[in-house]
């Protein structure tokens, strides 16, 4: 099971490795752009896109507002509550979505590595 998804995870990294670079290509190509710029700013957008992507959080978490008023005992209260039911599930699950992010991250990471030291 664990084999499958280092596979899985490598073999879509060079998957989105060629795809982004084709990219690069086809665009710099067609505008005659260099190269390396291309690679640079299509990796740089891919990364920030899916670390924008990947921020979680607890959207009813307790708010500024609530600070030193009557009710921010309960605020609190009903933020631990949540925090709880999280918490329940420990499972730990790797779902298809987290591969393609993981993989989508790793990818631009690379050829952002990549758009410095070869060109």
């Amino acid at each position: 099971m664990k084999g499958s998804i280092v596979l899985k995870t490598i073999l879509g990294t060079f998957i989105n490795c060629i795809v982004l670079v084709l990219i690069s290509l086809g665009i710099s190509c067609i505008y005659g752009l260099a190269l390396k710029d291309t690679l640079f700013i299509i990796s740089l957008a891919v990364l920030v896109i899916e670390v924008f992507l990947n921020i979680s959080g607890n959207s009813f978490g307790i708010s500024i507002q609530s600070f030193g008023q009557i009710n921010s005992q309960y605020v609190s209260t009903v933020d631990l509550e949540a925090q709880e039911h999280e918490n329940i599930n420990n499972k730990p699950t790797f779902h298809v979505k987290d591969i393609i992010n993981f993989t989508l991250i790793i990818s631009s990471l690379i050829i952002f590595i990549i758009s410095f030291v070869i060109f």
